[in-house]
């Protein structure tokens, strides 16, 4: 009997104490949660949990600019770079109730709709941010996004950004949205509209991305000119061509903030993570942050193009393609307005490669702003390069050149890039090629260099002391000034053009 009374007693115990704990859990205001949705709700967790990180990078963030009157900022999710993101959430730090809206990719492609969100609180190291429940329910019955909490456990490009949330806006409630990369150019500006219709007036919008991703650092500056181009003009053209790890996340981002009129872009950084690390490596994440106040966006940005050596067809050639020889250039080929190389006229036919204009001619004139380009196959002779120039060409291009050098013929620039892009002899032999970058804008000229070799059967950019080599090269082969020489072993050409 005794025992019985016992159990009965401790029965008793742990069913009060169950709902004492209840009732605190689901009742109690204070638990940094502002509803009972709130606290119902699971948690996910920011990617470290360590306040020491975070409390670092905002001691190494520049804190010059504060503007509460901005409605976005945009920051980049590789933590390497975190004073970055807390500079840029430093600009628009408040205590006031703000609802975030946290634009992300999902990078890995997880769960079943385009556009994915969460109803949960997230755990950081500064305390919890709370969902805002009220405004995702809404989406989610207007078919704006899917509540799926299975993505979110990785996803990166959130979890990394809550916690300088919490910090710099510490009653802010969040509203994660994540984008599948499937999703179209028309489909994201449509949901794009349709959430301005639906967000509350005390939004502020956070569009966290990077940039270019596994190229050199080089490879990397050069595709950041169309990148910053294209957001501060607001070119929803040439969005989709754009070296970022989200490009309709982008197109949604920039859409709403069009409706909003809020498309003056204040750039704060731009770098990537061979430069923080001072090291030359090829897979390298480019950063572009900033906020976006009230204005219209800029008219001028660069034009851009991208010249590649001479494709020689062959079934070998192909079969190399498709094991992956190609897989280390592929994200060099966008980026940029255009991507030209020679396709030779032999048997055997290339696979199409996307976002690649193969040139069945020798010789084309391509626009650059209002530079006419003479972009050639030289491989029958270099000759073809002068000739162009007084057909009334502004530059040119040889391709195929027997080797790298610069020369200027009637005060026009001519690069002769040596080699082929691919050929069976350039995958036996690991024989090296250059692709030649252009960019142009308001008088001014960039010509950016490529070396390229085989490695172990996979094509790649070179980087330091490799690229060095073949650099060093073309500027004593080169018949130019030596402050332009200096410039090509840095890989680079600036000029003015006068045009």
């Amino acid at each position: 009997m005794k025992k019985i009374f016992v159990i009965i007693l401790g029965l008793l115990v742990v069913g009060c104490l169950g709902i004492f704990l209840f009732r605190y859990y689901i009742s109690s205001p204070n638990l940094n949660s502002n509803s009972r949705d709130d606290k119902l709700a699971g948690m996910h967790y920011s990617y470290f949990s360590q306040p020491e990180f975070f409390n670092q990078a905002y001691s190494s963030a520049k804190s010059e600019v504060y503007e509460p009157n901005a409605k976005a900022i945009l920051v980049n999710h590789h933590l390497l770079a975190g004073h970055f993101i807390a500079e840029s959430f430093e600009v628009v730090a408040t205590d006031s109730p703000v609802t975030v809206l946290l634009i992300s990719p999902n990078h890995f492609s997880s769960g079943l709709a385009p556009i994915i969100t969460s109803k949960y609180s997230w755990q950081t190291p500064f305390g919890i941010s709370p969902a805002n429940t009220k405004l995702i329910d809404e989406l989610e019955k207007n078919n704006l996004a899917s509540v799926e909490e299975m993505p979110f456990e990785q996803e990166h490009g959130v979890s990394g950004i809550v916690p300088f949330i919490k910090k710099s806006l510490p009653n802010a409630k969040i509203v994660p949205v994540i984008f599948n990369d499937k999703l179209s150019l028309a489909q994201s500006l449509e949901a794009a509209d349709k959430y301005f219709k639906i967000l509350p007036e005390n939004v502020l919008l956070v569009g966290s991305f990077d940039f270019s991703h596994y190229l050199s650092s080089r490879a990397a500056d050069f595709h950041d000119l169309e990148n910053l181009s294209d957001i501060e003009s607001f070119n929803f053209n040439s969005l989709y061509k754009l070296d970022i790890d989200s490009r309709p996340g982008l197109a949604f981002f920039l859409e709403l903030l069009k409706n909003y009129r809020a498309q003056q872009f204040n750039i704060l950084e731009q770098s990537n993570s061979s430069k923080l690390t001072k090291a030359d490596f090829l897979e390298t994440t480019s950063y572009i942050t900033g906020y976006f106040t009230n204005g219209e966006p800029k008219i001028q940005g660069w034009n851009t193009l991208l010249s590649l050596g001479r494709v020689v067809p062959s079934g070998t050639l192909n079969k190399k393609i498709q094991l992956g020889m190609l897989k280390y250039l592929q994200r060099l080929f966008y980026g940029q307005d255009n991507t030209f190389a020679f396709q030779t006229k032999t048997d055997g036919s290339i696979q199409p490669q996307e976002d690649i204009t193969f040139i069945a001619d020798d010789q084309l004139i391509q626009p650059l702003g209002p530079l006419k380009v003479a972009i050639l196959n030289c491989a029958g002779s270099e000759k073809f390069a002068i000739q162009a120039i007084d057909r009334g060409a502004d530059l040119a291009v040889c391709q195929s050149a027997s080797k790298n050098r610069v020369i200027f013929y009637k005060s026009k620039l001519v690069i002769y890039a040596a080699g082929d892009l691919l050929n069976d002899k350039l995958s036996e032999l690991g024989q090296k090629s250059m692709a030649v970058g252009l960019a142009y804008k308001d008088d001014s000229l960039r010509v950016v260099l490529f070396p390229i070799a085989n490695d172990k059967g996979e094509l790649k950019l070179l980087v330091g002391a490799q690229s060095d080599i073949v650099l060093t090269e073309m500027a004593n082969n080169s018949l130019i000034s030596p402050d332009l020489k200096k410039q090509i072993l840095k890989g680079q050409l600036q000029l003015i053009t006068n045009n």
